[in-house]
């Protein structure tokens, strides 16, 4: 059973960034499943490590788009992408610690922020990229 199940509630209208949002929501219930299956604590953090590469390469996408449409609100929006950023790097550090819970809280965090960052700021950026004629970065 999925962790998090994707539906159009979260399209932004942009093709690229939804199914970027999309792979976030997958790997997002690999990591639920591994903790769920009670993976060794390495094959989590191997789990956390790619979702959290992921989401770089998926936030700089929606930031090329940022800068080439000259989007008015690309510094709140990049702010919110660095305080997510910023918690995975807290998170790695506290895992050096091996505290089993670690990662179901980091996954925890993790899903409540993308899912109030998508249907708020994204969904803003996809109005704006629709609005310019769409998706050309």
């Amino acid at each position: 059973m999925a962790y998090v199940t994707w539906d159009e509630s979260y399209a932004v209208g942009v093709g690229e960034i939804d199914e970027q949002h999309k792979r976030l929501f997958e790997l997002a219930n690999e990591l639920e499943e591994a903790c769920a299956n009670q993976c060794s604590f390495g094959d989590i953090m191997r789990a956390v490590e790619e979702f959290t590469e992921y989401t770089r390469i998926h936030f700089a996408t929606e930031e090329k788009f940022m800068a080439a449409l000259q989007y008015e609100e690309q510094e709140e929006h990049v702010e919110e992408h660095m305080v997510c950023s910023m918690c995975a790097v807290d998170f790695f550090g506290q895992a050096i610690e091996g505290d089993p819970e670690l990662p179901r809280q980091f996954l925890a965090y993790v899903m409540d922020w993308l899912k109030v960052h998508i249907k708020g700021r994204d969904k803003g950026l996809g109005n704006f990229i629709n609005r310019q004629g769409g998706a050309k970065a």
